[in-house]
């Protein structure tokens, strides 16, 4: 295994993630607690293949076979997070929409109970005023 990019493929091909639940997490996870918890990292390194070759390889290994569970539960992490966000996004998105439909809806249901409120200038009508829901009340200064 002298070839880097052949060891890094082999390592990587090797990876696989569990414990989806905490990898989709929406509050801050710790790296080596998805390292850890959602790879099989500890096995990986453990593995008799890894724990027969002579320590500098043997070291070089395992700095390898972390940066692959990482990498990759840190890359699956940032996609669920980033698809939460769009329909987080979306669903905003539709709220203002349904807002803006009830608004205008209040708006033609006060014009039909009370008529067309129209705000009179200030300085000709100074103790008129429009409500928030548009009804013209009076007031002392």
């Amino acid at each position: 295994m002298d070839d880097s990019k052949a060891l890094f493929d082999y390592w990587h091909d090797r990876v696989r993630l569990k414990n989806s639940e905490l990898i989709a997490a929406p509050g801050h996870v710790k790296t080596q607690d998805l390292r850890h918890d959602c790879t099989y990292y500890d096995d990986l390194w453990r593995s008799p293949e890894v724990q027969q070759l002579d320590e500098p390889e043997r070291s070089r290994v395992i700095a390898i076979i972390k940066y692959e569970c990482t990498a990759k539960v840190l890359q699956n992490r940032a996609g669920r997070l980033r698809d939460r966000a769009n329909e987080l996004e979306a669903a905003c998105n539709e709220q203002d929409q349904q807002k803006s439909k009830l608004l205008g809806l209040i708006r033609v249901l006060q014009e039909k109970l009370f008529g067309k409120v129209e705000e009179e200038p200030r300085s000709q009508n100074p103790g008129v005023r429009i409500n928030e829901w548009g009804i013209q009340t009076r007031h002392s200064l």
